[in-house]
């Protein structure tokens, strides 16, 4: 363990302010959406998606015994992002039909890093390899950002009918 707390009412805190964060950052990429602001609202997204898997996971880690708990790092859903996303897409892709739910469970790093890379995108600007400059204007199109909001809208829709807090209430009980 890193020195962190892991008891279950620290986590149900972290998986409360985490659904809330994720709530937010989704409404902050909507109105970026609106704005015409693509590459920021995909990647604010993005930012949601991992929020909502950092949530995930905490309510996961809640469930297990405290024994097997404390063996699982809470650090590494604060500090990496592929761990929050792969949480995310695990979380998520049970919402769907079951061949897709397959396919996400089998991809989950990949989609994790593509994530992360895709959100990157939407922040920096880079150097391609050919000495061309690339802007996050250029590397997001109005599509993909309405594309991914969405996908994150619907999950987090979701996921307020299975409330974090209620689950991790029911865990005390």
């Amino acid at each position: 363990m890193t020195g962190m707390a892991q008891d279950r009412a620290s986590l149900a805190a972290l998986a409360g302010k985490a659904a809330q964060n994720a709530r937010d950052l989704l409404a902050e990429a909507e109105i970026l959406l609106d704005r015409g602001r693509w590459a920021r609202a995909f990647a604010l997204s993005v930012l949601a998606f991992e929020e909502f898997g950092k949530g995930s996971a905490a309510v996961a880690l809640a469930a297990l015994p405290a024994e097997m708990g404390a063996q699982l790092p809470v650090h590494d859903l604060q500090a990496r992002h592929g761990p929050k996303l792969s949480s995310a897409y695990g979380v998520s892709a049970m919402f769907g039909p079951p061949a897709q739910m397959r396919e996400a469970l089998s991809a989950m790093e990949d989609l994790a890093r593509d994530a992360n890379e895709a959100k990157m995108r939407g922040f920096y600007v880079d150097l391609r390899d050919d000495g061309s400059v690339r802007q996050p204007s250029e590397e997001v199109t109005e599509a993909e950002a309405r594309g991914q909001v969405a996908r994150v809208r619907e999950v987090l829709r979701f996921s307020q009918r299975l409330s974090a807090d209620h689950l991790v209430l029911e865990l005390h009980q």
